[in-house]
């Protein structure tokens, strides 16, 4: 290897990859192996009580209050002290389970290689619950299951004191890409699984978009091993959006041991059999060729959807040179040559 070479391209993906496997310790086995992570907010406090309940009844409030006033009074045991202890760090405000007006508190929600699923709070790294997926167990009709990503699925921000947010799963059922894919859908805060779609369509690259549904639901592309569109959700109402904003929606390829890269964007509602009316076909629109004899594709990578991306200067030379900073629709290549 002589060096490394780095090429942007423009498009409308918004995905990202970077480095998982040493973002929490590997002391606890089922971390040993994580495949990626999401965020989502903590619960908004309510005047008469907190969205997340801590477990605490009236007689373990009692017993709390009983041990402080044993300290204050200098009666407590060294056993009673450690308790107090314990108690006031279970308080204290960077623990608490409910949102902060800086939104430094935050769920982090994990997904491993087990088929596990962690929810971490940020303040104090504790696991607020975990959850071993029933999707992911292994069937008959699914042999060889394992996660692929994570996303947010529904943030309601209109309706923050009724529901909860939830995440999507996106896994498959075979190792390789052609396997069927499986999709589990988890309420952020509860930690349940509250619905799954059975093994369907192969899963090669999943498209978070833009646009929401009146649920306040993303609308998210998975895209099979044959280049077709799938859409999500699948109702009516994501349809009619997906239709109005078809013409701004692309998604790329890259066969890296082939050293190319394809754009794409949906062109019509797909004709093959077993399709339905949210599967879409492909079109090329574009295409980039490397010199195999010289250039190999390593490694490639687009910006987040939820990355916020500014520059207070103004853009004064050429025009056509649209970095990261200024365009969210990149996409990053590096490739070493021979």
């Amino acid at each position: 290897m002589n060096g490394i070479r780095i090429y942007f391209r423009r498009t409308i993906i918004l995905c990202y990859w970077y480095n998982k496997e040493r973002l929490f310790g590997v002391g606890r086995t089922a971390w040993a192996s994580i495949l990626d992570v999401t965020t989502a907010e903590l619960p908004v406090e309510k005047d008469w009580c907190l969205c997340v309940k801590s477990g605490r009844n009236l007689h373990e409030w009692l017993k709390g209050h009983i041990l402080k006033l044993k300290g204050t009074l200098m009666l407590a045991t060294s056993e009673d002290l450690a308790t107090i202890q314990g108690l006031r760090l279970k308080n204290s405000e960077k623990s608490k389970m409910t949102r902060d007006h800086k939104g430094f508190r935050q769920l982090l929600i994990v997904l491993t290689r087990s088929g596990k699923v962690f929810a971490l709070h940020t303040g104090d790294g504790q696991i607020a619950w975990s959850l071993l997926l029933r999707s992911l167990r292994k069937t008959e009709a699914c042999t060889s299951p394992t996660g692929i990503r994570i996303y947010p699925w529904q943030i309601p921000h209109h309706h923050a004191l009724d529901e909860n947010p939830s995440v999507l799963v996106v896994g498959r059922c075979l190792p390789t890409d052609d396997g069927p894919g499986v999709l589990s859908f988890i309420d952020a805060y509860a930690g349940k699984e509250f619905d799954s779609v059975a093994p369907t369509h192969s899963v090669v690259q999943i498209i978070p978009l833009p646009f929401t549904d009146s649920l306040e639901q993303r609308l998210h592309l998975l895209i099979d091993a044959n280049l077709r569109a799938h859409l999500y959700p699948r109702s009516p109402e994501a349809l009619t959006i997906f239709h109005r904003e078809m013409s701004n929606v692309f998604w790329y390829s890259i066969e890296a041991e082939n050293g190319i890269i394809r754009g794409h964007a949906p062109k019509s509602t797909s004709v093959n059999e077993g399709s339905d009316e949210y599967c879409f076909d492909p079109v090329d629109l574009w295409s980039l060729v490397f010199p195999m004899e010289s250039e190999k594709i390593v490694a490639w990578v687009t910006p987040k959807l939820s990355e916020v991306v500014s520059h207070p200067g103004e853009l004064i030379e050429d025009q056509d040179v649209m970095y990261k900073y200024i365009s969210k629709n990149l996409l990053f290549c590096a490739t070493t040559s021979h």
